[in-house]
Protein backbone atom coordinates (compact mmCIF):
# COMPACT_ATOMS: atom_id res chain seq x y z
CA UNK A 1 0.00 0.00 0.00
CA UNK A 2 3.10 2.32 0.53
CA UNK A 3 3.88 2.63 -3.16
CA UNK A 4 0.68 3.03 -4.19
CA UNK A 5 0.06 6.62 -6.03
CA UNK A 6 -3.27 8.81 -5.20
CA UNK A 7 -5.83 8.82 -7.55
CA UNK A 8 -4.78 11.92 -8.78
CA UNK A 9 -0.83 11.13 -9.60
CA UNK A 10 -2.01 8.43 -11.51
CA UNK A 11 -4.18 10.23 -13.55
CA UNK A 12 -7.37 9.13 -12.68
CA UNK A 13 -9.07 12.15 -13.83
CA UNK A 14 -8.49 10.76 -17.68
CA UNK A 15 -11.19 8.75 -19.45
CA UNK A 16 -10.58 5.08 -18.07
CA UNK A 17 -13.22 4.58 -15.31
CA UNK A 18 -11.85 2.41 -11.97
CA UNK A 19 -13.09 -1.61 -12.13
CA UNK A 20 -15.77 -1.80 -9.52
CA UNK A 21 -15.74 -5.29 -8.10
CA UNK A 22 -18.93 -7.27 -6.66
CA UNK A 23 -18.48 -8.26 -2.65
CA UNK A 24 -19.48 -12.32 -2.40
CA UNK A 25 -20.21 -13.27 1.10
CA UNK A 26 -16.88 -15.29 1.06
CA UNK A 27 -15.17 -11.81 1.06
CA UNK A 28 -17.02 -10.63 3.91
CA UNK A 29 -15.99 -14.12 5.85
CA UNK A 30 -12.57 -13.76 4.61
CA UNK A 31 -12.35 -10.39 5.78
CA UNK A 32 -13.83 -11.39 9.57
CA UNK A 33 -11.43 -14.19 9.55
CA UNK A 34 -8.43 -11.55 8.87
CA UNK A 35 -9.85 -9.58 11.48
CA UNK A 36 -10.05 -11.82 14.26
CA UNK A 37 -6.65 -13.16 13.45
CA UNK A 38 -4.98 -9.27 14.04
CA UNK A 39 -7.23 -9.03 16.96
CA UNK A 40 -5.64 -12.43 18.38
CA UNK A 41 -2.63 -11.46 17.50
CA UNK A 42 -2.81 -7.89 19.32
CA UNK A 43 -5.99 -7.86 21.63
CA UNK A 44 -4.81 -4.56 23.46
CA UNK A 45 -7.54 -3.22 20.27
CA UNK A 46 -10.39 -4.20 22.37
CA UNK A 47 -9.49 -2.39 25.31
CA UNK A 48 -7.84 0.53 23.55
CA UNK A 49 -11.02 1.48 21.31
CA UNK A 50 -14.31 0.14 23.51
CA UNK A 51 -13.42 1.05 26.75
CA UNK A 52 -11.08 3.79 27.23
CA UNK A 53 -12.26 6.50 24.50
CA UNK A 54 -15.80 5.95 25.68
CA UNK A 55 -14.79 6.14 29.86
CA UNK A 56 -12.26 9.23 28.77
CA UNK A 57 -15.28 10.67 27.44
CA UNK A 58 -17.06 10.56 30.43
CA UNK A 59 -14.48 11.25 33.10
CA UNK A 60 -13.75 14.54 31.17
CA UNK A 61 -17.36 15.64 30.95
CA UNK A 62 -18.36 14.97 34.51
CA UNK A 63 -15.21 16.75 35.79
CA UNK A 64 -15.18 19.67 33.40
CA UNK A 65 -19.07 19.86 34.32
CA UNK A 66 -21.05 18.32 36.59
CA UNK A 67 -24.10 17.35 35.60
CA UNK A 68 -24.36 20.78 33.52
CA UNK A 69 -23.22 18.15 30.21
CA UNK A 70 -25.40 15.24 30.80
CA UNK A 71 -27.39 15.47 27.91
CA UNK A 72 -24.17 16.11 25.93
CA UNK A 73 -22.86 12.73 26.69
CA UNK A 74 -25.11 10.99 23.84
CA UNK A 75 -23.51 12.96 21.15
CA UNK A 76 -19.85 12.99 22.25
CA UNK A 77 -20.15 8.99 22.21
CA UNK A 78 -22.26 8.98 18.95
CA UNK A 79 -19.24 11.26 18.09
CA UNK A 80 -16.49 9.06 18.11
CA UNK A 81 -17.67 7.35 15.04
CA UNK A 82 -16.14 10.17 13.00
CA UNK A 83 -13.35 10.93 14.97
CA UNK A 84 -12.32 7.36 15.90
CA UNK A 85 -11.01 5.88 12.92
CA UNK A 86 -8.15 9.02 12.64
CA UNK A 87 -7.26 8.61 16.25
CA UNK A 88 -6.90 4.52 15.67
CA UNK A 89 -4.38 5.29 12.66
CA UNK A 90 -1.64 3.52 14.50
CA UNK A 91 -3.26 0.52 15.13
CA UNK A 92 -4.26 0.37 11.78
CA UNK A 93 -0.39 0.94 10.61
CA UNK A 94 0.57 -2.51 13.19
CA UNK A 95 -2.37 -4.28 11.32
CA UNK A 96 -0.86 -3.55 7.78
CA UNK A 97 2.71 -4.35 9.31
CA UNK A 98 1.58 -7.28 10.21
CA UNK A 99 -0.45 -8.55 6.76
CA UNK A 100 3.38 -7.61 5.06
CA UNK A 101 5.02 -10.06 7.60
CA UNK A 102 6.78 -6.86 9.49
CA UNK A 103 7.47 -6.70 12.87
CA UNK A 104 4.46 -5.52 14.62
CA UNK A 105 5.41 -4.59 17.96
CA UNK A 106 3.89 -1.59 19.61
CA UNK A 107 6.93 0.22 19.40
CA UNK A 108 5.90 0.79 15.30
CA UNK A 109 2.23 2.13 16.27
CA UNK A 110 3.74 5.62 15.46
CA UNK A 111 5.41 4.53 12.30
CA UNK A 112 2.57 6.08 10.69
CA UNK A 113 3.68 9.54 10.85
CA UNK A 114 6.49 8.82 8.35
CA UNK A 115 3.79 8.06 5.60
CA UNK A 116 3.49 9.91 2.65
CA UNK A 117 0.10 9.95 3.05
CA UNK A 118 0.11 11.68 6.39
CA UNK A 119 -0.55 14.90 4.87
CA UNK A 120 -4.18 13.59 3.53
CA UNK A 121 -4.31 11.48 6.78
CA UNK A 122 -4.05 14.97 8.87
CA UNK A 123 -6.44 17.09 6.39
CA UNK A 124 -8.89 14.35 6.92
CA UNK A 125 -8.55 14.34 10.44
CA UNK A 126 -9.00 17.55 10.68
CA UNK A 127 -12.17 18.31 8.97
CA UNK A 128 -13.59 15.29 10.78
CA UNK A 129 -12.75 17.29 13.72
CA UNK A 130 -15.25 19.90 12.04
CA UNK A 131 -17.89 17.50 11.59
CA UNK A 132 -17.92 16.62 14.97
CA UNK A 133 -18.05 19.95 16.35
CA UNK A 134 -20.59 21.05 14.38
CA UNK A 135 -22.50 17.59 15.36
CA UNK A 136 -21.85 18.85 19.19
CA UNK A 137 -23.01 22.15 18.59
CA UNK A 138 -26.34 20.83 16.69
CA UNK A 139 -26.99 18.85 19.46
CA UNK A 140 -26.30 21.33 21.85
CA UNK A 141 -28.89 23.89 19.74
CA UNK A 142 -31.33 21.18 19.09
CA UNK A 143 -31.72 20.73 23.19
CA UNK A 144 -31.25 24.53 24.16
CA UNK A 145 -34.32 24.83 21.34
CA UNK A 146 -36.23 22.29 22.78
CA UNK A 147 -35.35 22.52 26.44
CA UNK A 148 -34.08 25.96 26.96
CA UNK A 149 -31.05 26.59 29.18
CA UNK A 150 -32.23 24.48 32.22
CA UNK A 151 -29.80 21.58 32.84
CA UNK A 152 -30.56 18.22 34.92
CA UNK A 153 -29.47 18.18 38.11
CA UNK A 154 -28.59 14.33 37.83
CA UNK A 155 -29.13 10.92 35.63
CA UNK A 156 -32.60 10.27 36.58
CA UNK A 157 -33.79 13.81 36.63
CA UNK A 158 -32.49 13.89 32.79
CA UNK A 159 -34.06 10.60 31.67
CA UNK A 160 -37.36 12.15 33.84
CA UNK A 161 -36.96 15.41 31.69
CA UNK A 162 -36.52 13.19 28.41
CA UNK A 163 -39.67 11.07 29.09
CA UNK A 164 -41.48 12.73 31.07
CA UNK A 165 -41.87 16.44 29.84
CA UNK A 166 -44.07 17.50 26.95
CA UNK A 167 -40.46 19.00 25.46
CA UNK A 168 -38.63 15.23 25.90
CA UNK A 169 -41.54 14.14 24.07
CA UNK A 170 -41.20 17.42 21.72
CA UNK A 171 -37.50 16.20 21.38
CA UNK A 172 -38.34 12.13 20.46
CA UNK A 173 -40.71 13.47 18.19
CA UNK A 174 -38.44 15.45 16.42
CA UNK A 175 -36.05 12.89 16.05
CA UNK A 176 -38.56 10.58 14.79
CA UNK A 177 -39.65 12.48 12.61
CA UNK A 178 -36.60 13.73 10.81
CA UNK A 179 -35.92 13.04 7.26
CA UNK A 180 -32.62 11.40 7.96
CA UNK A 181 -33.63 9.37 10.40
CA UNK A 182 -36.60 7.63 8.74
CA UNK A 183 -34.58 6.54 5.68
Amino acid sequence: MRNEESMADAGAYGSVQPIVHKIALVDLKDALVKGFADFNAMPTHLIFLCLIYPIVTLVFARVYAGYDVLWLVFPLLAGYTLVGPVLAIGMYELSRRREEGLDCSRRHLFSVLRSPSIRAIATLGVMLMVVYFAWLGAAWGIYVNIFGATTPGSIAEFASQILATPAGWTLIAFFATYPHFRK
